[in-house]
């Protein structure tokens, strides 16, 4: 009563308490009279502030108040994207406020209604709140605790839906030269995110299946290569999952050129050049090119080149370095008749190739006879002698041919026939440009129409000297 005015003054802490407090340097304020409070501006935030008051009349002023201490708020922490998000999970990370004593964290299923969801210690910066539902939207804030246990201004808010479910399981399949097949589990889902990678470290989104798709062939790739691939579901708000377990798959390599050499009545070879990252090679066989196809072999046949194809070293002649080549010989076939082929490289991962193109032979309708005599009547005449039996053909029995081929080897290594006779013959003399002292080769073949036998086995004789009267007459 009958005061003129109040004089407010105010200073940060310095001392231990504000009792001790030095006021040396402190903000003043002179008041008029019956003023009840003041507000004290530019403070720094939470820091301890020391306040006192007095009174004045015209005798003088009154002593001054005891001082009080008051922390000022601290900042509003700064609330990060929300990570790690699951359907039973969600991930909080903010700035840490220095100074603080705590922080409270608030959830939200509207934006409008908060609830305390956790109190985080002293510096904590991240929260994992798993209390969550799948396919549901959460709102969090969070304000941070000064040294006198009063909570900042609220944070920005951070919004996310959880996803639906976990990511479907991916599988490969039907995995060829430039195509894989990929299939997943359908789970609730707005729609799905597939993603390949070469490295299983970069990844490049692929497609965007749309909901309720269980399925997509991946079209275009290089063959031979390794690729990995991973899907992701998309919930109601755009977001994904967390992607599915990775899987992986080498695409097939190239197919073969098989080349294919009919040998006997019973056997048909196939030629071709090994293929890169190839392991093995499925021969398929039909009788007749339109199949049923059905695979006769896999052979396992490493990868590797030659100079040429046949040398170790580069020449002139061979400067680079090719793929080998490898063969398989289909026996135990049924004379007379026509068997097609088909060849598919195949990786380890059982990835293959497209077929070859279709190579088809005939088997021969008789078989080779055998050469068991060769010779010299006297200096100018051999003698050759064969058997033929079509019981040895096997599975089943050859017929009876109809003509027998008889050739010689020339000096050029070449062959030219020197005669034919009909099929039931077993000998024949040679007397065309035979000379004394030199060798001669032969050998025979069965024929039957336009068909023709495999070559017999080769006999050397070598012709005596000169004889004016032969002893003998053929």
């Amino acid at each position: 009563m009958g005061e003129t005015g109040y004089t407010v003054e105010y200073k940060q802490l310095a001392a231990a308490t504000c009792a001790a407090e030095d006021w040396t340097g402190s903000t003043s304020a002179s008041l008029a009279a019956n003023t009840a409070s003041h507000p004290a501006t530019g403070l720094a935030m939470g820091a301890t502030y020391c306040f006192r008051v007095r009174a004045a009349n015209g005798a003088g002023s009154s002593s001054w108040t005891a001082a009080m201490a008051q922390v000022t708020w601290l900042p509003a922490p700064t609330l990060n994207a929300l990570s790690g998000v699951t359907p039973t999970k969600i991930d909080l990370s903010w700035s840490n406020v220095s100074g603080n004593t705590g922080y409270k964290v608030e959830r939200s299923l509207n934006n409008s209604t908060w609830n305390q969801l956790a109190t985080p210690a002293t510096d904590a910066a991240s929260h994992s709140d798993t209390t969550v539902s799948p396919n549901q939207i959460y709102y969090y804030r969070i304000s941070a605790k000064n040294s006198a246990g009063v909570y900042s201004a609220t944070s920005n808010v951070q919004s996310v839906t959880t996803p639906a479910y976990a990511a479907p399981v991916l599988t490969l399949s039907d995995i060829a030269t430039s195509q894989i097949t990929l299939t997943w589990t359908d789970v609730y889902n707005t729609g799905y995110k597939i993603e390949r990678s070469l490295n299983n470290s970069t990844w490049n989104q692929i497609a965007i299946p749309v909901q309720g798709s269980v399925t997509y062939l991946d079209t275009g790739l290089t063959a031979g290569t390794l690729y990995y691939y991973r899907i992701s579901t998309r919930n109601n708000v755009g977001g994904y999952t967390t992607p599915s377990t990775v899987k992986s798959a080498t695409t097939g390599p190239v197919a073969p050129t098989a080349t294919l050499a009919v040998v006997s009545e019973a056997r048909i070879d196939l030629t071709w050049q090994v293929v890169a990252t190839a392991t093995n090679y499925k021969i398929l066989r039909s009788v007749g090119p339109d199949g049923p196809w059905t695979q006769v072999a896999n052979p396992a046949v490493a990868y590797s080149t030659l100079y040429c194809g046949l040398y170790t070293t580069p020449s002139i002649g061979c400067p680079t370095a090719i793929p080998v080549s490898t063969s398989y010989a289909d026996t135990g076939l049924t004379g007379n008749t026509t068997y097609c082929y088909q060849v598919k490289s195949s990786n380890a991962s059982d990835s293959d190739s497209t077929a070859s193109v279709t190579a088809c032979g005939k088997t021969s309708s008789v078989g080779g006879p055998v050469l068991t005599a060769v010779t010299a009547v006297n200096s100018m005449k051999v003698r050759l002698e064969w058997t033929y039996d079509p019981a040895s053909c096997t599975p089943n029995p050859c017929g009876e041919p109809n003509g027998i081929d008889i050739e010689m080897r020339l000096w050029n290594g070449e062959w030219a026939r020197k005669g034919r006779v009909t099929g039931g013959t077993s000998s024949f003399v040679d007397s065309k440009f035979i000379e004394p002292e030199k060798s001669y080769t032969y050998r025979v073949r069965a024929l039957a129409g336009a068909d023709a036998s495999p070559y017999s086995n080769t006999l050397t004789v070598t012709t005596p000297s000169y004889a004016a009267s032969p002893p003998t007459c053929p």
